[in-house]
């Protein structure tokens, strides 16, 4: 509801003004990552505050499913998981809607720059990022298509989260390389464009430089069960993503 709500508000909007429109994304992130705009100030998230302050809160916005797969699957097709039949890392919602329109697809049909960088959709599902679909051509070209999921060094042992040196080259970081593509983005797009950006944390791994490394000051969850009578299906491993 609160999608569909929001293409048509854009919608409006756009035929009036021609705005150009920007789409964060950001994978895995709980209320309270978000700091103090959640009420956990120990958590410290100054651009977000900022963000906060200059825009509407939802409180009460929820995930369909707590998977980024199908979580992505619905809210760029605007259809539950329950239509989109996208519930694991298997299938996708070009299965059973192959003439759907996603939220991309919205502003490339009216006449929009449509570009993106980092994850957005999932990793072949839909296949192919859904090009060319959701997304100008010149995303499907050798030259910008490894945008759209750049990749990190592995932590040792292939663990889920590990300390890297201070002076560690941020610049192999994938939301520090999101961020440099973003910014070569826009020396490339004309407007009126919509440009979505996905950023992979706080999804596994976590890498980090050892500087953040305070684990005896991080508050364990409040909740340590899974909850009587919730579905199965929301339960899901591994541990670390608890």
């Amino acid at each position: 509801f609160v999608l569909v709500l929001f293409v048509v508000v854009v919608q409006c909007s756009l035929e009036k003004k021609n705005d150009d429109v920007v789409l964060i994304i950001a994978d895995d992130l709980r209320p309270e990552l978000a700091g103090s705009v959640y009420g956990c100030d120990h958590v410290s998230t100054p651009n977000l505050a900022k963000l906060s302050a200059e825009s509407v809160s939802f409180t009460s916005a929820y995930a369909q499913i707590a998977l980024c797969a199908p979580s992505r699957n619905s809210f760029l097709s605007g259809r539950a998981p329950d239509i989109t039949l996208a519930y694991q890392f298997i299938n996708h919602f070009r299965e059973v809607g192959p003439a759907w329109t996603t939220l991309p697809q919205v502003f490339k049909k009216m006449g929009y720059t449509v570009v993106g960088a980092g994850k957005v959709f999932h990793p072949s599902l839909p296949p192919n990022w859904d090009m060319p679909l959701s997304w100008d051509v010149r995303m499907n070209n050798s030259e910008w298509d490894p945008w759209l999921y750049p990749h990190e060094p592995r932590c040792p042992l292939n663990t889920s989260w590990c300390a890297v040196s201070n002076d560690h080259n941020i610049s192999l970081f994938e939301d520090t390389q999101t961020s440099a593509q973003i910014d070569k983005l826009f020396a490339n797009i004309s407007e009126p464009y919509f440009l979505a950006v996905g950023f992979r944390k706080p999804h596994l791994q976590w890498r980090y430089p050892s500087k953040f490394q305070h684990h005896d000051s991080i508050p364990l969850p409040r909740y340590k069960y899974f909850p009587i009578d919730a579905p199965t299906i929301a339960f899901h491993m591994p541990y670390e993503e608890l």
